[in-house]
C-alpha cells in the first residue's frame, strides 16, 4: 500500500504540473488548429479547402492555419467549444482529456477479476499519469485519452453482450481518427459478428451525418503527404511513416520513381505482415482472463503501426496491455519470459527518446512498437492457454 500511495501521488503530482505548465498552450497547436478549424465550420467557411483562411475573418489568436486535417466529424463535434473564449475551451477540453482518461482506467479495472483493491488501483492511475507520452498527450492538447474510453468502452460494451453500444463506440472513435477502425479485426477474428456489423453500420451512417461531401474534401486536401518536413521529426509510430523517413534520410523527401515503389511495396508487406500476425494470435489464443484484454491490445498497436502517421502521444492508446500483463503476473500467473523481456526493451525505448532528442531521431519509437508487438503477441499465445482464477481480491495489494 505505502508504494502504491507514492506512485499515484508522484502521478497526481506530475499531471498537475503538466497541466499548469501547458495553461497557456491554447494559442499553441495543436489546440489553436481544432479551435480555428471548428470556429470556421461554425462562421460557415468550408475549413478543408486550402483558402478557408482567407474566406474567413482573421482568427481569434491573430495566427495563420492550414486547412483542416481532421475529420469532419471531429470538427463539428468540436464546434461548439467555440462559443467559448478560447482559453476557456482549452480548460474545457483538457479536463475532458482528463476524465476519459479516468473512466477508461476505471472501466479496465473492472473487468478484472476479481476487481483489485485501492492499492493496485491507485498505482495503476499513478503509473499511467507517471508515463511520459501521458504528458505529451496533454502537451499537445491531444484526443487520445477520448479515443482510449471509447475504444475501452467498446471492448466492454461487446464484453456484456451490448453490440450496439460496443459498435456505436468504435464507430466514433474511427470517425474522429480512422485508424482506430483497425480494430474492428479484434471484433471481427474473436466472431462477434453483431458488434462487427452494428459498427459498419453506425460509421457509414456517420459519414452522411456528418457530411460526405466533407469527407471527400478530407481526403482530397486535409490529409498529410509524406513531403511535409513536421513528418520526419522522429516521433511516428507507424509503418509507412518510418519506411518513407529510412528511405528519405538517403534520397530525399521527393523519392526516385523506383525507391517510391519500393517504399510502396516494403510498406503493403511489412503491414500486411502485422495484420496477419494478429489475425492469427486473435483466432489461435484463447479469450479468458487476461488474455482478452491482450488480445485487443494487439489490435490497438496493429491500428497504431497501420495509420500513415501514428505519432507517440498516441502510445497511452496501449494502456491496456500493460495492465493486463501486470495483473497477470501480480496473481502470479506463469508468463513467457522472452515476452516480458521484449515487453520491457519496447517500454525502455518508448521512455528513453522522450528525454533525448538525439536518441528520438532514430526513430526508436518506431522499434519499440514493434518489439512491444511480438511481446504481446508472444505472451497472448504462450499463457493464453494457462489461464487461472484469479485469487481474492485482498492479495492485489
Amino acid at each position: 500500500m505505502p508504494i502504491a500511495l507514492v506512485i499515484s501521488i508522484a502521478g497526481t503530482f506530475t499531471a498537475i504540473r503538466t497541466l499548469y505548465n501547458n495553461r497557456l498552450r491554447y494559442r499553441e497547436t495543436d489546440f489553436y488548429e481544432y479551435y480555428t478549424w471548428s470556429w470556421q465550420l461554425r462562421l460557415g467557411v468550408d475549413p478543408w479547402l486550402p483558402q478557408a483562411s482567407a474566406l474567413a475573418p482573421p482568427n481569434p489568436f491573430n495566427k495563420p492555419v492550414a486547412s483542416c486535417n481532421y475529420t469532419p466529424p471531429f470538427t463539428v463535434l468540436f464546434e461548439p467549444l467555440t462559443l467559448l473564449k478560447p482559453q476557456a475551451a482549452y480548460w474545457v477540453w483538457q479536463t475532458l482529456q482528463m476524465a476519459c482518461l479516468f473512466g477508461a482506467l476505471w472501466l479496465l479495472m473492472r473487468e478484472l477479476r476479481p476487481p483489485p483493491q485501492s492499492g493496485a488501483t491507485m498505482a495503476a492511475i499513478g503509473a499511467v499519469l507517471l508515463f511520459p507520452h501521458s504528458h505529451w498527450a496533454l502537451y499537445e492538447a491531444q484526443p487520445t485519452f477520448l479515443l482510449l474510453l471509447l475504444i475501452v468502452a467498446s471492448w466492454r460494451f461487446d464484453r456484456h453482450q451490448l453490440p450496439f453500444w460496443a459498435g456505436l463506440m468504435l464507430a466514433l472513435a474511427a470517425l474522429l481518427k480512422l485508424y482506430p477502425a483497425a480494430i474492428g479485426g479484434y471484433f471481427l477474428f474473436r466472431r462477434r459478428w453483431r458488434t462487427v456489423a452494428w459498427t459498419s453500420l453506425l460509421f457509414a451512417a456517420g459519414v452522411l451525418v456528418f457530411g460526405l461531401s466533407y469527407q471527400l474534401e478530407f481526403f482530397r486536401y486535409g490529409v498529410p503527404r509524406f513531403t511535409e518536413p513536421w513528418l520526419h521529426q522522429g516521433r511516428q509510430v507507424g509503418i509507412t511513416s518510418n519506411l518513407h523517413w529510412m528511405l528519405a534520410s538517403k534520397y530525399g523527401d521527393l523519392l526516385p520513381p523506383g525507391i517510391e515503389t519500393l517504399r510502396v511495396i516494403l510498406s503493403a508487406a511489412l503491414s500486411v505482415a502485422v495484420v496477419a500476425a494478429a489475425v492469427a494470435i486473435t483466432m489461435k489464443a484463447a479469450g479468458e482472463g487476461e488474455n482478452d484484454g491482450i488480445l485487443l491490445s494487439i489490435w490497438i498497436m496493429t491500428a497504431l503501426m497501420l495509420s500513415p502517421i501514428a505519432w507517440a502521444h498516441e502510445l497511452p492508446l496501449i494502456t491496456p496491455f500493460y495492465l493486463f500483463v501486470a495483473a497477470r503476473l501480480l496473481r502470479g500467473a506463469r508468463a513467457d519470459t522472452t515476452g516480458l523481456v521484449l515487453m520491457s526493451m519496447g517500454l525502455l525505448g518508448f521512455v528513453v527518446p522522450y528525454f533525448s532528442t538525439v536518441v528520438r531521431h532514430a526513430h526508436i519509437y518506431f522499434f519499440a512498437m514493434v518489439a512491444t508487438f511480438v511481446a504481446a503477441c508472444m505472451l497472448a499465445v504462450r499463457s493464453g492457454g494457462n489461464q487461472q482464477r484469479m485469487p481474492v481480491a485482498g492479495n492485489w495489494d
